[in-house]
């Protein structure tokens, strides 16, 4: 079907310096499914960063249940349905560093990673499980709609989950798509709603 694929190129753009499939026998880096798939270009979505050894971290979508994930992450099966992925390779990409699923039991998609100052990544994305994995103490802790954008933050091996939360509202459609930090580690995300968001 569809397969990730990650490619390098030389600061002028003229030569291919590396590059990669990653994926499973489904479809990987597509998000085809509904209500995840609600606005131009969901099918789409997902990001690419790098950090300052130039690895290359990936956060997207799958639909495969055999993506290449490695030992000790914080997810490396998969829950069911399409989940978000998360993954670290090289900067020659010949390496796969750490793979890992976020998910539950529905459908859940990531759209967008940063780094805090000391390392350690955010993600956010949507899911439609009531089983998305959450901490305690966090803002939402429990599933609010039928759709909720989620935020989870993980240490920079991506074998602990330090926080994470839904974010949304009541019986209703929300979504995350992108999530920064500002130089005090503060964490904002921008996304989607459908109906009564809180505004305070």
């Amino acid at each position: 079907n569809y397969d990730c694929f990650v490619a390098k190129f030389s600061a002028n753009g003229q030569s291919l310096l590396a590059s990669t499939y990653i994926g499973g026998t489904g479809s990987d880096g597509l998000n085809n499914l509904q209500p995840l798939k609600y606005n131009y270009a969901d099918d789409h979505r997902g990001e690419i960063i790098v950090d300052a050894n130039d690895d290359v971290f990936v956060a997207t979508v799958t639909s495969s249940n055999d993506f290449p994930t490695t030992p000790g992450t914080i997810q490396p099966a998969s829950a069911g349905g399409n989940d978000g992925i998360i993954f670290k390779l090289s900067s020659n990409l010949n390496s796969l560093l750490f793979s890992s699923y976020i998910g539950g039991t529905g459908n859940d998609a990531a759209y967008s990673l940063q780094f805090s100052s000391t390392g350690e990544i955010f993600v956010t994305g949507g899911t439609t499980s009531n089983d998305f994995p959450t901490t305690a103490g966090v803002l939402n802790p429990t599933v609010l709609g039928n759709t909720d954008g989620w935020l989870m933050k993980i240490n920079n091996t991506a074998t602990s989950i330090l926080a994470s939360t839904y974010i949304g509202t009541a019986n209703d459609y929300n979504q995350f798509y992108f999530v920064q930090l500002d130089t005090a580690d503060n964490v904002y995300v921008v996304g989607h709603t459908r109906n009564g968001y809180p505004i305070f």
